[in-house]
């Protein structure tokens, strides 16, 4: 069930960022990119504590039913009211085999789409290592915080991921540029990580701002998206965002267990 619902779910957001592609251009596409990104964390923040408190209330099938009915009535208001394109935007449409063939290999061909990939799921990766998993053991372990009180700053990572994205997709169309919005949360996502390991500190306000910085500056990650829309050939644009995100889910799932094993073996 769980990898069905990673399958469905890659449709979801692929499917979104190619709509994103045909309906913006690029004076606003990395705002609407972030805007995207933002109302996914917004999903994902509401299906940690709020649904697990409905669940403890009326139960886990009751919630399961509620949430795949809402779903049902998505889809159908979804199919009604979507338009794939502009009316005035002419598409190839991709059919066969061989066209299947060829948006794959273009996709692996443009150094952009690499380039892309691997800067987003670098940039991902204090979410998916740090916030996902290694977060609240951290601040106990090496600040002495209260398990309650390392949650509560641990979770200021995605309401810095809600936070961030459209303002760095604003910053990147009003700058008319991505490469420097992209350098410098890099820059300053680094400097936040290395303060965090190396700081003696053990302030709450300190550890607070820190884990919101990070959440906030490395959703400059949501350009690694940008640059491969505008830099594919429409109609391969599914195929190079789809490349993109092999590369992205990569990284999260061999560094979690590489992260503890480095843990396990410099203890």
């Amino acid at each position: 069930c769980m990898f069905i619902s990673g399958v469905g779910g890659t449709f979801c957001f692929l499917g979104t960022m190619k709509l994103a592609s045909r309906w913006f251009t690029g004076k606003n596409l990395a705002l609407v990119t972030g805007l995207i990104v933002t109302a996914a964390m917004i999903g994902g923040l509401i299906a940690q504590t709020p649904v697990a408190m409905l669940a403890d209330a009326y139960g886990w099938r009751s919630i399961f039913l509620v949430l795949a009915i809402t779903e049902a009535f998505l889809c159908i208001w979804v199919a009604i009211i979507v338009k794939d394109k502009p009316d005035d935007l002419h598409i190839e449409k991709i059919q066969g085999l061989k066209e299947f063939k060829n948006s794959i290999i273009y996709a692996l061909k443009t150094p952009t789409n690499w380039i892309g990939g691997i800067f987003t799921s670098a940039l991902n990766l204090p979410v998916t290592v740090l916030g996902a998993i290694w977060g609240v053991p951290f601040l106990m372990q090496a600040h002495h915080f209260s398990r309650s009180d390392a949650s509560s700053v641990n979770g200021l990572i995605f309401i810095g991921m809600i936070l961030g994205p459209p303002c760095a997709g604003w910053l990147s169309d009003k700058v008319k540029s991505r490469i420097f919005p992209m350098f410098l949360g890099s820059i300053i996502s680094l400097t936040i990580i290395l303060f965090m390991i190396f700081s003696h500190t053990q302030t709450h306000f300190i550890y607070n701002f820190l884990f919101l910085s990070l959440g906030f500056f490395s959703s400059v990650q949501i350009l690694g998206y940008t640059i491969i829309i505008e830099h594919s050939k429409s109609e391969y644009a599914g195929a190079s965002l789809g490349l993109s995100a092999v590369i992205i889910m990569s990284g999260g799932t061999f560094m979690q267990p590489l992260f503890g094993k480095i843990m396990q073996w410099h203890w």
